[in-house]
């Protein structure tokens, strides 16, 4: 039995000095410690944010889940284009009139001599030959010019002639008056402007 004991001291002894090997002697230089910091990383770049998916099935669940896992991102690109259009008005049903067939009548409403004369002969510098002259019987302020039914373009490839504003292109019903309509289709109605 005295052996027993002396084989439980030999086991206890190496049992401690090998705990102090293991935990390690004691610095006896006096130096601190060294603490070695995790070197820091860089911030991401991308940042996801989470997507909700509300669901009221199961089905529709997994349905949100696959094609959230294999549609790729989308990326949105915005291009801005500038068009210019040149807007024509034609009137439906009726065909464009030779200047050489249409009957214009110039008429003075503005009161100055040879008004009418000078519009007329700059009308038949144009082409249109069966161009006439009147006299008004209301002075107005603005030139503008009156079609009878059935040339409406007419008038207006006379107004664009005469450099005068196709909006001002009227039915000859509110022309002023200027006497006797003579086989006429286009009015043009000369104001004081063109004095």
């Amino acid at each position: 039995m005295k052996n027993n004991w002396s084989i439980y001291v030999i086991v206890v002894t190496i049992s401690s000095l090998a705990g102090v090997a293991i935990a390690g002697l004691p610095n006896s230089a006096g130096t601190e410690p060294t603490i070695v910091t995790p070197a820091a990383t860089a911030a991401p770049t991308t940042i996801l944010a989470p997507v909700a998916v509300t669901t009221t099935t199961e089905a529709a669940a997994e349905a949100a889940a696959e094609a959230a896992s294999t549609e790729p991102p989308q990326t949105s690109t915005t291009v801005l284009t500038t068009t210019t259009t040149t807007t024509t008005t034609t009137i439906v049903g009726e065909p464009p009139v030779a200047r050489t067939d249409v009957v214009v009548v110039a008429v003075n409403g503005a009161g100055g001599n040879g008004l009418a004369a000078g519009v007329r002969d700059q009308l038949v510098g144009l082409g249109y030959d069966k161009a006439r002259v009147a006299n008004g019987t209301d002075f107005v302020d603005v030139t503008k010019v009156y079609f009878f039914d059935g040339f409406v373009s007419a008038a207006e490839q006379v107004s664009l002639d005469l450099g005068l504003d196709p909006a001002l292109i009227e039915p000859v019903i509110m022309s002023p008056s200027f006497g006797v309509f003579n086989g006429d289709q286009v009015t043009v109605y000369i104001g004081r402007d063109r004095s």
